[in-house]
């Protein structure tokens, strides 16, 4: 009787199975199915891996299932005041964002000194440090803790100048303040962690 029964076959990524009492076979799944978010369908055998932009997927086998396990990467924070101008964007996977990180430099603004009811007479220029300095962790097998080695932009050498201001009483007072010279990545102390056990 099942000789004349014509059997359709299983399609890519399905096994037959024989089943008692049945004359066509029954198609289980022996690969993973992912669809990818442009709607373009895989098959993974066990243990194959698919990236695609931010996903990594793997394909496991649970007891008789299989089982699409996901990864999606943490992306590191960006600040882009920290960025050179320009340079914000996609990392090469669409993933994260990514820049050129400005160095440790002074910035100059101009701006009005005003103290109690005094105000410069003409804007003044005035300095900041700006930028990026690097930060590193690392293991310490014989201390057994984690050093941390830090460090910041700040001045590395500054002047007083000397600024005239107009009070509200048409007096004017020299007043003093500092003005950067140069900036420089310092070393700073960073708190280290001891591992427990």
């Amino acid at each position: 009787m099942c000789a004349s029964i014509a059997c359709a076959p299983c399609p890519d990524g399905f096994l037959p199975v024989k089943q008692e009492g049945e004359c066509c076979e029954t198609c289980k799944p022996n690969n993973c199915f992912y669809t990818a978010p442009d709607n373009t369908t895989h098959i993974l055998k066990i243990g194959d891996t698919h990236n695609y932009k931010c996903e990594t997927v793997t394909c496991q086998q649970i007891n008789d299932t299989f089982v699409i396990e996901k990864t999606i990467p943490t992306c590191p924070e960006i600040n882009p005041y920290e960025c050179v101008p320009g340079t914000l964007k996609l990392d090469a996977n669409g993933c994260c964002n990514t820049c050129e990180l400005k160095n440790c430099i002074r910035v100059k603004n101009t701006t009005d000194v005003t103290v109690n009811d005094c105000k410069s007479i003409h804007p003044i220029e005035v300095t900041s440090c700006s930028g990026h300095c690097d930060t590193e962790s690392m293991y310490s097998m014989g201390a057994n803790i984690m050093m941390h080695s830090c460090s910041c932009c700040q001045e590395m050498k500054t002047s007083i100048k000397k600024v005239q201001l107009k009070c509200s009483d048409d007096s004017v007072i020299d007043h003093d303040y500092v003005y950067i010279e140069s900036c420089k990545c310092t070393p700073v102390t960073c708190e280290n962690q001891k591992t427990s056990g």
